[in-house]
């Protein structure tokens, strides 16, 4: 089985009071923690005991993972293992980065984002940096608010070519097409965040190829349908796996709707879905190779 697998286990904590995330400056207990480390080490056992399968492994906490040791411990281990194509985890990029020293860079990848007056700006583009020079495969992100243009233009101009700056619609926001415009000047792919893409009855390679899991290895297609296919760990998820069309009317996130059938994403992000990085080499040229239009106000998403 070719499977890409969603961890999301009980972590809730995070460093950073970003005023757009509801999971702002939560702070776990040590019960919590403990919980948290228990389900990860679990699931890290589980993974990588599975070397009849090829597994990609995404991880999505509602926290900050990487400040945990528990979690850079196991990207490291997991990396290594020859099964698992590819291990990556959402992160604001808060953490140290020596510990990518002992991990497999052909294997782990890291979706990083800035979140601005949360971190000085001048030390999370020296982590990006830091990244480049020790060929750590990322991609680097921020929300598409007014107050961000500017670092996000910023960032744009002073990362690395082959770095793909992402842009997300932030939620409850409309872009009018002059708007739209400024950040696709940016983050050419910035028309598929825009809007949310219809996706009722369209064909989703979640809940066939694509699986959600949480702390209790309970199964889902993906993070937003609470259909349960069955558990992790006694294996009675496999004889649920089949082609399925989406249940819900629309899907907003990246994580869910980069999977649907309908949209050309797993072409544009060959070889780096799970950490958003589209297969042209440099950013610059990869709208031309993509052979997307120009102009954001005509780039239109179903």
């Amino acid at each position: 089985m070719d499977l890409t697998v969603l961890y999301r286990g009980p972590l809730a904590s995070c460093d950073y009071d970003c005023p757009y995330c509801p999971f702002a400056k939560r702070r776990d207990s040590g019960e919590q923690l403990r919980a948290d480390r228990a389900a990860l080490e679990r699931f890290t056992h589980w993974a990588t005991a599975q070397t009849g399968d090829r597994l990609s492994l995404l991880f999505t906490p509602w926290g900050e993972g990487l400040v945990r040791s528990w979690y850079r411990r196991a990207l490291t281990e997991l990396s290594h293992r020859p099964h698992i194509r590819r291990v990556a985890i959402q992160t604001n990029l808060s953490c140290r980065t020596d510990w990518l020293a002992d991990a497999d860079l052909d294997t782990l990848a890291l979706w990083c984002t800035y979140h601005p007056g949360q971190t000085p700006y001048d030390r999370f583009s020296a982590k990006c940096h830091e990244l480049a020079r020790t060929g750590v495969r990322f991609s680097v992100g921020i929300v598409g608010l007014p107050e961000h243009l500017e670092a996000a233009r910023r960032l744009r101009a002073e990362l690395p070519d082959q770095v793909y700056l992402w842009v997300n619609a932030a939620e409850g926001h409309t872009y009018d097409d002059a708007e739209a415009e400024v950040w696709t000047a940016l983050d050419p792919l910035f028309g598929y965040s825009r809007r949310p893409h219809a996706s009722a009855g369209a064909p989703c390679r979640t809940g066939e190829s694509v699986i959600s899991v949480d702390g209790e290895g309970t199964v889902r297609r993906c993070h937003f349908v609470p259909e349960e296919l069955g558990n992790l760990y006694d294996g009675s998820y496999r004889a649920a796996l089949r082609p399925r069309a989406c249940p819900l009317a629309r899907c907003d996130c990246h994580i869910g709707y980069v999977h649907l059938e309908t949209l050309p994403l797993y072409d544009v992000f060959a070889g780096g879905v799970l950490e958003r990085i589209p297969v042209s080499p440099a950013w610059r040229d990869f709208r031309d190779r993509a052979g997307l239009p120009r102009s954001s106000a005509v780039i239109r998403c179903p």
